[in-house]
């Protein structure tokens, strides 16, 4: 493996993996749970923005739900010059069955899209038992930003 995809640490991507210079990047949101989506994304975007990334290569969208995450990521990384994805949602458990479906749906979803485009995608699809667990679980977002810059620069280096 080359030293500049190689770690400094164990679980720490090296610096040069983590600029975010001329990358676009495809950040896809869920509408449900709004006020931790909504949160998570501009933790995102801000981590983004940190790393290099242009505003104007961060594309921003938003969908109902996280079921409907994996079909506009697809249909955005097919169609388009991203890099990579990033997905964030938030499903939280209840009282019936459907937190087990939309979960499963969009984690198979998500990774069939990965699979399909050739192109990373990143799971940030909070699965919780409660809206605290959810909430203190926003700060994540960050690490999907650097997962996502480091993806996409592991990427250009195998493919180049």
């Amino acid at each position: 493996m080359s030293d500049s995809m190689t770690a400094k640490s164990p679980g720490q991507a090296k610096p040069a993996m983590l600029d975010g210079a001329r990358l676009n990047v495809l950040v896809v949101v869920s509408r449900f749970n709004h006020d931790i989506t909504h949160r998570m994304r501009d933790l995102c975007v801000k981590r983004l923005l940190d790393l290099g990334v242009r505003q104007s290569d961060v594309n921003v969208v938003e969908v109902p739900g996280s079921f409907e995450l994996p079909v506009m990521v697809k249909r955005r990384l097919f169609a388009s010059k991203f890099h990579v994805a990033i997905a964030l949602g938030v499903v939280i458990r209840g009282d019936t069955d459907h937190y087990e479906f939309v979960a499963r749906a969009a984690s198979d979803g998500l990774q069939l899209a990965a699979l399909e485009c050739e192109k990373p995608v990143i799971f940030g699809v909070l699965t919780t038992e409660t809206v605290e667990q959810a909430t203190e679980r926003i700060p994540n977002a960050s690490t999907y930003a650097e997962n996502a810059v480091e993806m996409a620069n592991v990427f250009r280096n195998v493919i180049a």
